[in-house]
Parts: structure tokens; sequence; C-alpha cells
């Protein structure tokens, strides 16, 4: 994983800002984007209005647009204390994308123990240009597998409640 320095903070805005921007243009990502967001669903799936903001929140390097707006409310505090990482790894095969996993995996619930949250985007490296920019950042160490946003939640803001989950014996598969 590869911290950014806060002077490479406006070229990852940019990329997210872009990235956005060409994922909203698609159709087929606006359907796959409607069918899992907002509204009301079976128990466990999607993601509901009550964890999608009400309006995008006002953050140097902008978070996943969800294409509507929710329950959420947004506080003045959000970007505060963030740091942004890039995970990566040397190839693009799909043992390396595995074994990125497994690190993001591991590292996600060491940062849970810790209270620190963590906010994927990835449409930085789902699209090409801003693919190529991710690499850039790196500046040769690797290949970009996914953009982390790492922040602290203040003790006196109201946390948003988590996204329903599935029971295991719903998404496991046994043969």
């Amino acid at each position: 994983m590869h911290i950014l320095r806060r002077d490479q903070l406006l070229d990852l805005a940019a990329a997210a800002s872009q990235a956005q921007r060409v994922e909203a243009a698609d159709p087929a990502w606006q359907a796959e984007l409607a069918y899992w967001t907002g509204g009301t669903r079976p128990a466990g799936t999607g993601i509901p209005d009550a964890t999608i903001p009400q309006r995008a929140p006002r953050t140097t390097v902008p978070g996943r647009d969800f294409g509507h707006h929710g329950d959420l409310p947004i506080s003045a505090a959000h970007d505060k204390a963030a740091v942004f990482a890039i995970v990566y790894g040397r190839e693009d095969q799909p043992l390396d994308w595995l074994r990125a996993g497994e690190a993001l995996s591991a590292g996600w619930l060491t940062a849970t123990e810790l209270g620190v949250s963590v906010l994927p985007l990835s449409a930085t490296v789902e699209v090409a240009a801003t693919h190529e920019a991710m690499r850039a950042l790196l500046a040769g160490l690797g290949r970009p597998y996914l953009v982390l946003r790492l922040g602290s939640i203040e003790p006196t803001e109201r946390v948003a409640p988590h996204a329903p989950r599935l029971r295991a014996d719903q998404i496991i598969e046994r043969p």
C-alpha cells in the first residue's frame, strides 16, 4: 500500500472526478447502480437510502456517487484527518488481484479494530485513463488495484447505519 502525499491529492481528486463522469455516462453502469442502491429491497441486499448521503460531501477527493440522494446527513468534518492510499502490486494477473484482495481484507479488519474507517474508491482503477493516472501516482512502484480513503470518525458525529449484510448461508455456495 502506497500512502499518497498531500501534494498528490489534487491529481487523485481530478482522476476520481473524471472516473465518475465516465461511469455516469455509461447506461450499463447506471442500470447496475440503480439495481443495487436506494429504495426498498429484500432484507440484506443493496445499499439502502439510510446509508447514502443526502448530498455529495464537500471533500477534496469525491467518493462514490450513488446516482441519487439518500437519508444520511453530511458533516462538515467529513474530510478531516483523511489519508488516501493505493493498494498496488507488481503484475495485473488474476493471482495478483487475489493476493491484493487478501491483503485488503486483512488490512480492513485491522483498520476496523483500530476505529479507522475505510472507503474504497474503485472508480479510479476501473476507468482506463484514470487507472493510468493512478499508475503515475505510484511512480513505477507497481500496478494499482484500489484507492482507499482512510479516516477517523469524530466522537461527536452521528454514525451512519451499516448497510445490511446477507447471512453466510445465502452467499456461500458449497459443492
